[in-house]
Order: C-alpha cells, then structure tokens, then sequence
C-alpha cells in the first residue's frame, strides 16, 4: 500500500489507516524523539502520546503533512518536559 494511501485511508475515518500510520511511522518517530532524550523507553512513551492524541483529534486533520507536523510536535513538546 502506498504512503498517501495510508493517511487517506486515516483522514477518512478508517481505523485501519490509524493502524497503518502507526506500524509505518512508530519506529521514525521513535528515532526522532531518541534525539530528544537518551532513554528509549521515554522515546516510546512519547511516540505512544503522540498515537493517543492524534485519534483523540483524527476529525481534524487535513493533510498527510499536518498529520506528520502534528506527530512531530507532540513528540518535541513531551520530550522537553
């Protein structure tokens, strides 16, 4: 399945995108929040907020990037405090 396939398949309600997102992009973003903080199991904490958020606000997203930048920042935020 395609990259784009998969946040369409998010943005337009269907579970299985979120499932889709989260195997694709969990170990990236568990790479980027390891430049955040040294202890991996904190990395993974913060990529799993950052899982929890974005279906708690799956109706309001609009674009493959705002899914990404939002993913992103909640990572950033929860690995500074």
């Amino acid at each position: 399945m395609r990259t784009l396939n998969i946040f369409e398949g998010f943005l337009s309600g269907d579970p299985r995108g979120f499932n889709l997102i989260y195997l694709v992009c969990q170990e990236p973003l568990i790479n980027f929040a390891l430049c955040l903080v040294t202890r991996r199991d904190a990395a993974e904490d913060a990529v799993s907020d950052a899982f929890a958020l974005l279906w708690q606000k799956r109706g309001t997203f609009e674009s493959e990037l705002h899914i990404k930048r939002f993913l992103r920042k909640v990572i950033l935020n929860k690995c500074r405090t």
